[in-house]
């Protein structure tokens, strides 16, 4: 059986990478950059505007079609607005990556103890943030009869000690 990268093309899909705003060899931004590498168009999401702007910039100067967009995903209406904003630009969402995490803020303690505070933050980013970007997102794409939701979590999530 062979397959050819053409198999692969995101021609006029519109993807939201969340946590995309990352430097080096971040997962959101290898997401993003890989996402307009296929063809998409693509917003970079990220509560670091900066960070989001940069991945912007490099994809454009790539060839590729992308926005960046501040977002604090945990907050319900900075979501809506980043989904308003794929709409505006690209005309609406056809894939949503749910990247953005904290991982390396937990550190490495034993969840007896994580103080209670630091634990909520990481839930309200890791799981009620993606809530947030999926209700924000999948009537985009209902308008557009489909789309793809990608969650991923880190293995950072659990450390051995």
């Amino acid at each position: 059986m062979s397959f050819s990268i053409d198999q692969f093309r995101l021609d006029g899909k519109v993807a939201i990478v969340t946590g995309a705003g990352g430097r080096g060899n971040s997962i959101g931004r290898a997401y993003a950059l890989g996402l307009s590498k296929a063809g998409a168009q693509v917003v970079i999401a990220d509560i670091q505007a900066e960070g989001a702007q940069n991945v912007c910039d490099e994809i454009i100067s790539a060839g590729g079609n992308a926005i960046a967009v501040g977002v604090d995903i945990t907050k319900p209406d900075s979501v809506r607005k980043m989904a308003a904003s794929a709409r505006e630009a690209f005309g609406g969402v056809d894939i949503l990556v749910n990247n953005a995490a904290l991982m390396a803020e937990l550190g490495y303690l034993p969840a007896s103890d994580i103080p209670l505070d630091q634990w909520n933050r990481i839930m309200d980013v890791n799981l009620t943030g993606a809530l947030n970007c999926v209700q924000a997102i999948v009537p985009l794409m209902r308008e557009r009869g489909a789309g793809k939701i990608v969650n991923q979590v880190s293995g950072g999530a659990f450390p051995a000690v």
